[in-house]
């Protein structure tokens, strides 16, 4: 094409040559006038993160407005860098300019890390543990801690850095500035996905800078604070109360507890977002086997795209759809998700036509500050991803207490008490009347999350503790080398101990200056120590992150774990059956229970 030109320094390798001639090539191909017409995300400048020409996903050249990849003649790493002649070579895929202008403000304002590299395992080593399947577990990552400390480099298919202190993962997020960086970006098939399924409109998770805050802002106000997820509870409350109803008189044992859960989990964001009853939880008919298809096809899809993305995650990343699609799992993973997009779009629509005050939908159309477009893909997603999260910690709380009578009992009592006047009917301002409640639920999240941890990629060099985790890093962070660690548990962490947070809640109240990493013998607490105060740091207390990009639907997914809990404690007596049931935790994406438990819940006579 004459309009465009591009100059390759002689490459290292013939290999490197040929990849870039390839993609020229293949991009050229649909003709420069279609290039001009296309929308901004099509036609991208995904940079090359690891500086080096040894994989095509790494040097994928996209010519937009004009712009022209180069390629540099200072050498780094063995190859030769990759930069854009006007964008640094940091700048991530999908990253708008002013973003990248951001950024490059942010490097310039801050004071440069100084320090070296975290210590850790050699690439030898780590290629061991990732085919031996570590990377996930836990055991392998309180080893790391024990081995290298708080900060660890590891290596698969990319830098990787571990950060395991609360305190220092928090430092890196205050160092993102005012343009929090958020992890779903780097999740590299929902990437892929959305750029041949939608290409002019991307979730708002998968944004960066200012294309991420504005839909953020607008989907927010109507679901982030507590009042606006307060007012979604009323229908919440009504679906908790028909599960539990179907428990009681039709299956008091679900053969598949999981998909139980699942089926309650995606009733109540149905509601919320839709306002519309799935009839998932509802005593069955003869005709909802055919009538209930579509709801049953989502549920199920959901989950399994999720399970597939967990897969994909551990594989290095790929952008060649067609070569994706050699893959059995990135077929699963696509496949499910094209159910997801269908069904879910026909839903959003219809609940546009319904015309609920009550639906979010609707709400957010009502602001007329998202295109219809935007506002669909944006609300697919939370269907999507509000199915699995919900289910699993309702699981695993269940499955805990169903485990320990007393301490189920005990939480009834204190149930039973605060809510008898709403009969067992949940609502956020009974939270303060329920401290063994938040207690239980914190132990639960130490002994065994949902979501142990987050993870960022940030397009600068970041300062960690005494070490620098340069530019283009997959940054992990997981709670739970430190919340397993007895010196700072002050007890057994294989105990599960509700009263430990009751003695640490006693603790906060006081104004005695604490050493941050030492367990505290508290004054009524005599059978326990409150946690070392690093243990009650905020990351270490949830399952939905912190900060600007925490997860929207967080009060709304916490409003909804609560109203279960609350109705099933106050209305069974619930245990496993047969009692000696082995249950492992099983990453898939999530930390999942597999296999599924089995519970019965007997109900109480009122």
């Amino acid at each position: 094409n004459n309009s465009t030109t591009t100059t390759i320094d002689y490459c290292t390798s013939l290999h490197g040559v040929m990849i870039v001639t390839m993609n020229m090539l293949s991009t050229y191909s649909v003709g420069s006038s279609y290039l001009k017409s296309v929308s901004r995300r099509r036609v991208q400048a995904f940079v090359c993160r690891r500086q080096s020409l040894g994989r095509v996903s790494d040097v994928v050249t996209t010519i937009s407005s004009g712009r022209v990849p180069t390629f540099s003649s200072e050498a780094s790493h063995g190859g030769r860098r990759w930069k854009s002649t006007e964008a640094s070579a940091s700048t991530a895929a999908m990253t708008p300019d002013h973003v990248v202008k951001s950024n490059e403000k942010q490097k310039t304002n801050k004071e440069t890390p100084s320090g070296p590299s975290p210590p850790g395992p050699s690439k030898l080593d780590c290629v061991r543990s990732l085919v031996q399947g570590d990377f996930g577990n836990t055991a392998y990552l309180k080893q790391l801690r024990l081995d290298y400390g708080d900060v660890v480099s590891t290596w698969g298919f990319q830098s990787i850095r571990h950060v395991f202190d609360p305190e220092i993962f928090m430092s890196i997020l205050r160092q993102e500035w005012s343009l929090p960086h958020g992890a779903a970006p780097h999740i590299w098939p929902f990437r892929v996905y959305y750029r041949h399924k939608s290409p002019d409109v991307f979730p708002m998770s998968m944004l960066q800078g200012e294309e991420w805050r504005k839909p953020r802002h607008t989907i927010q106000t109507h679901m982030f604070s507590p009042q606006a997820a307060d007012s979604f509870q009323p229908g919440i409350n009504q679906v908790v109360e028909d599960a539990a109803e179907y428990l009681r008189k039709y299956d008091p044992c679900p053969e598949d507890f999981n998909q139980f859960l699942m089926n309650v989990s995606f009733e109540m964001l149905a509601q919320v977002l839709l306002d519309r009853r799935m009839g998932l939880v509802s005593i069955p008919t003869e005709k909802d086997d055919h009538s209930m298809a579509d709801e049953h096809q989502f549920v199920t899809s959901a989950v399994d795209s999720f399970h597939a993305l967990g897969v994909l995650l551990l594989k290095p990343e790929w952008s060649n759809l067609t070569l994706l699609r050699c893959l059995p799992v990135w077929n699963k993973f696509e496949r499910n998700t094209d159910q997801v997009w269908d069904i879910g779009m026909r839903w959003l629509k219809e609940a546009e036509e319904a015309g609920s005050e009550v639906a979010f939908v609707n709400k957010l159309a009502g602001q007329g500050k998202m295109e219809r477009q935007e506002r669909l893909v944006n609300l697919l997603t939370l269907l999507q991803a509000g199915v699995d999260t919900t289910s699993n910690s309702l699981a695993w709380t269940l499955y805990e207490l169903a485990k320990r009578p007393e301490i189920q009992e005990k939480l009834r009592q204190e149930l039973r008490q605060a809510l008898e006047a709403e009969d067992g009917a949940y609502h956020r301002k009974h939270m303060a009347k329920l401290p063994y409640l938040k207690a239980v639920m914190r132990e639960i999240q130490r002994f065994t999350p949902a979501a142990a941890g987050t993870l960022r990629r940030l397009p600068f060099d970041v300062q960690a503790g005494d070490y620098v985790l340069e530019e283009g890093s997959l940054i992990f962070w997981n709670q739970e080398p430190y919340s397993s660690d007895p010196e700072l548990l002050g007890g057994d962490p294989d105990e599960f101990v509700p009263e430990r947070w009751l003695a640490a809640e006693e603790l906060s109240k006081r104004d005695d200056d604490l050493h941050p990493r030492r367990p505290v013998k508290v004054d009524g607490f005599d059978d326990v120590l409150a946690p070392a105060p690093i243990l009650s740091h905020p990351l270490m207390t949830t399952a939905f992150s912190v900060g600007p990009r925490m997860c929207v639907g967080a009060r709304i997914a916490q409003n909804e774990i609560h109203s279960v809990v609350a109705k099933l404690c106050c209305d069974f007596v619930f245990y496993l059956d047969p009692p000696d049931q082995k249950v492992e935790r099983v990453q898939k994406l999530l930390m999942t229970p597999d296999p599924a438990p089995r519970i019965r819940f007997d109900a109480i006579a009122k």
